[in-house]
């Protein structure tokens, strides 16, 4: 598979301050493995984020606090029926209809898009604790993004970032 020159040039940055920084990741994935857990779903992952599964690692050391899961793990601390939800993923290939930060803890509504439909299109990659979780956008218009949830509500990172952006600014220091 060719890499995207750009793509490229922005692993090979992560990688260098991965080694800088003393960071460890999990082996990488084969190109069978991927593409398993896209057919499996009914999906195609974010190149950014694909090709740091192919090239950089599957989980270890990284953003957020709690380090970067392997594709299609869920956190220790979920409820059961969140970790069913996150296991399964029997909503990533919807559309994820947000393009703006939602709280919905004041019984605030949305314009963009319903309660049920949070976990659309989306996939697990961190963990904060405390019921802060890191998701990947991998439909709709904020595909390639990275989003918080959490009890309250959702939002998307600010300024809004690419999974290699995100992971970039941790290596950087960037909260």
């Amino acid at each position: 598979m060719r890499v995207n020159i750009a793509i490229s040039e922005r692993l090979e940055r992560i990688s260098d301050k991965l080694l800088d920084r003393g960071a460890q990741l999990d082996d990488v994935l084969t190109e069978h493995e991927v593409s398993s857990f896209e057919d499996k779903h009914g999906i195609t992952l974010p190149d950014v984020y694909r090709e740091f599964l192919l090239f950089i690692g599957n989980g270890g050391d990284g953003p957020p606090h709690y380090g970067c899961p392997k594709l299609g793990d869920v956190a220790d601390d979920m409820m059961a029926d969140e970790r069913a939800t996150w296991t399964t993923l029997p909503d990533i290939a919807k559309p994820f209809p947000f393009t703006k930060s939602w709280v919905w803890e004041g019984d605030e509504e949305s314009d963009e898009g319903k309660p049920d439909q949070i976990n659309h299109g989306s996939l697990y990659v961190g963990n904060d604790g405390c019921g802060q979780y890191w998701q990947l956008i991998v439909t709709g218009a904020e595909r390639g993004k990275v989003w918080q949830f959490c009890g309250e509500g959702l939002a998307p990172t600010n300024p809004k970032r690419d999974f290699l952006q995100w992971y970039e600014d941790w290596l950087d220091g960037v909260e």
